[in-house]
């Protein structure tokens, strides 16, 4: 209960830190650590309580990626039941979309072929997702139609330039060229 009472707290110092560029984890484990420091201090029993809280709050954004094997090692996490009710309270704050705690108690509850459909359902997404983010439409000449073309961010490194000569070396080069 306490995890909940202070979570938007550790939310609000969260969204901060990662709108200044911090990495995500990083930045969670930051705003808990502030958290903890300004409202539980030092008090008895802080080690047990905080460490149920700090699970529960980690495991938040490991339930928005739904792919690879860990899922698989996060639905085996010991306290993965109280992190899922946790994000199934966001949820119905209207926090977060509904349909992510729905997918998480499906593949929960799921048969083996269930959780591999459910998987694949994702992977097809996030390959729509990519492609749609990695293209442009750029019209074809004489009304072909448009043709996509694939983005150029990140830009790839510029190429390591020469060391400049020394003045020595360069007049002499100079030197030379001239005869």
């Amino acid at each position: 209960m306490l995890a909940c009472m202070l979570w938007f707290e550790v939310l609000e110092r969260w969204n901060r830190l990662r709108e200044a560029g911090e990495p995500v984890v990083p930045a969670l484990q930051q705003a808990i650590d502030t958290v903890f420091d300004a409202r539980i201090g030092d008090i008895s029993g802080r080690g047990k309580l905080a460490t149920d809280m700090r699970e529960i709050w980690m495991m938040q954004p490991r339930f928005e990626r739904r792919s690879g094997s860990g899922v698989y090692t996060l639905i085996e996490q010991p306290r993965y039941r109280a992190g899922f009710d946790f994000l199934r309270l966001r949820a119905d704050a209207g926090e977060i979309e509904p349909a992510l705690a729905d997918w998480w108690e499906d593949f929960a509850l799921g048969s083996d072929d269930e959780r591999e459909a459910l998987l694949e359902d994702v992977r097809e997404l996030e390959k729509q997702q990519r492609r749609a983010a990695k293209t442009h439409q750029l019209p074809r000449k004489e009304g072909i139609g448009p043709v996509a073309r694939p983005m150029m961010w990140p830009r790839p490194c510029p190429k390591a330039r020469r060391r400049p000569k020394s003045d020595v070396a360069a007049a002499a080069g100079l030197a030379a060229r001239r005869r």
